[in-house]
C-alpha cells in the first residue's frame, strides 16, 4: 500500500513540475524565425496564447493556440513539430507528395494532425488512422 500510495505522489509531483514548465509568453519574446513562420500563415489577432517550454537545458518548444482551434508546436530553430485541427488542418504546412498520397489513398478522409520528428513525418486522419511516412516523405506504414 505504501508503495502504491509513494507512486501516486510521485506521479503527482512530476506533472505538477512538467506543467510549471510551460509559459506564456508575448509573440514577440520567442525567436524571429519562429515569428516568421506564424506569420505567414496567421495575423496576430488570430494568435489566442502562445506559451514557452523547455525541452534540453538549452532548447525550447513554442506551443501556439489559434482560434480556428488549430495548435502548432515549433522547435526553436522555428521546425513545425506537430500540427493539429480537428475540423482539419492547414495543407499548406503539409509536404505536397504526403498531401498526394493521402488523398489518392484515403479521399473521403480528413487530415487533423500531422507531427514531424528527425526519423518521420505522421498524419492522422478523421477515420482513426495514422499515415506514417519516413523524413523524406516515402510511405512505411498504416497505424491504427
Amino acid at each position: 500500500m505504501r508503495k502504491i500510495v509513494f507512486v501516486a505522489v510521485l506521479c503527482a509531483m512530476s506533472a505538477a513540475v512538467l506543467a510549471a514548465n510551460k509559459q506564456p509568453v508575448a509573440l514577440t519574446a520567442i525567436p524571429q524565425a519562429v515569428q516568421d513562420s506564424i506569420a505567414a500563415h496567421y495575423t496576430p489577432d488570430q494568435i489566442l496564447i502562445v506559451t514557452c517550454e523547455k525541452t534540453m537545458p538549452k532548447h525550447f518548444q513554442y506551443d501556439f493556440r489559434i482560434a480556428d482551434g488549430s495548435k502548432l508546436s515549433y522547435s526553436d530553430k522555428a521546425v513545425l513539430m506537430r500540427l493539429e485541427n480537428e475540423q482539419g488542418i492547414d495543407l499548406s504546412y503539409v509536404p505536397s507528395g504526403i498531401q498526394k498520397y493521402v488523398k489518392e489513398t484515403f479521399p473521403n478522409a480528413t487530415m487533423i494532425e500531422y507531427r514531424r520528428s528527425s526519423s518521420r513525418q505522421d498524419i492522422m486522419l478523421n477515420i482513426d488512422i495514422r499515415v506514417v511516412f519516413d523524413k523524406s516523405g516515402r510511405f512505411l506504414r498504416l497505424e491504427d
